[in-house]
């Protein structure tokens, strides 16, 4: 398994319930963990009761293994009169829950922090980016459908909410690595724009990988022309994003050649060969023909190029 990298935004008590949730499995009804005779659930309130706080809290609901218990338990402070929760805490057992398989009582906690009066609307947007964040980046259990609930949630409740980028661009990832998600791709960029959140270029390269891969070519190659109206400078894995897209396609490959054809030149030409080389090829075979040819070389020899390489793709796939 790959080693989770996480960004300096998520906050650290994201990336230690996804160690938690990770090394369980969702209870059943058959579970022992599910039965309340097998967990004293009164002595865990004797034991917090005059002394309860956030941080004991969380720390309680991540020690015990069957999320029902845990909901009972975060129930109970909620009526503890010398206690109020946090957005973190909020957060924390919306994140357990979803992560554990408990749809209805991850939703339920949900709109609960999302209807309450007591927290900032920037915590608010704040907190909802980490559960977003966190469903999309544990491992092994990484639940998209419930970030996008949460995130579907969290903007027809309010029309003041604030998706952060960071978690809009992982929720999109996420959902461009997964198969038949088109319409969630599109009504989360939506959001963005309806919420006056400009995106960024790791934001339209998720958008062109989506319209790529489910055929919308013009669409795809649209947007990467309007990416510097929306101040987006295209990188080297836009490039690779578009130019693999574009070859996997008889109508992409066309639209390839005339752009060369109509074009006096490569634009940003050492970035254009590093990324026909990281889609269409190994470096080793890349190197060898972007020796013979000038950044500066006309047209019709570019137009050679490309065809030589996507031929090259072709007779690769067919195991030639």
């Amino acid at each position: 398994m790959k080693k989770l990298v996480v960004s300096k935004g998520v906050p650290v008590w994201v990336t230690s319930i996804c160690r938690f949730s990770s090394s369980i499995l969702a209870p059943t009804r058959d579970d022992p963990a599910m039965r309340s005779s097998d967990f004293d659930l009164e002595s865990v309130f004797g034991f917090m009761k005059n002394k309860i706080h956030p941080g004991m809290l969380i720390r309680i609901v991540d020690s015990i293994p069957n999320p029902s218990s845990a909901v009972a338990i975060f129930n109970w402070a909620s009526e503890q009169k010398k206690y109020k929760h946090t957005v973190e805490t909020y957060a924390h057992a919306v994140l357990r829950l979803g992560l554990s398989g408990h749809w209805d009582e991850m939703q339920t906690l949900l709109v609960e922090m999302l209807k309450s009066e007591s927290y900032p609307q920037h915590s608010l947007d704040k907190s909802v980016a980490s559960i977003i964040t966190g469903f999309c980046t544990c491992p092994k259990i990484s639940k998209i459908d419930c970030a996008i609930s949460v995130f579907k949630t969290a903007c027809s409740m309010n029309p003041n909410h604030r998706p952060q980028i960071s978690a809009c661009n992982r929720l999109l990832s996420s959902l461009v690595a997964g198969p038949g998600n088109f319409d969630k791709v599109i009504f989360v960029y939506k959001e963005m724009v309806k919420r006056d959140l400009i995106p960024n270029v790791e934001t339209i390269n998720c958008l062109i990988k989506c319209l790529l891969e489910t055929g919308r070519v013009k669409l795809a190659v649209r947007q990467f022309n309007n990416m510097a109206n929306k101040g987006c400078i295209p990188n080297t894995q836009t490039l690779k994003v578009l130019l693999t897209g574009l070859f996997s396609s008889e109508e992409g490959r066309e639209l390839l050649r005339l752009k060369i054809a109509s074009s006096g030149s490569v634009p940003n030409p050492e970035l254009f060969f590093h990324a026909l080389s990281q889609s269409l090829c190994d470096d080793e075979m890349f190197d060898e023909m972007s020796l013979s040819i000038d950044h500066r070389t006309p047209n019709c020899s570019l137009i050679s190029l490309v065809d030589g390489l996507f031929l090259t793709e072709k007779l690769n796939r067919s195991g030639i």
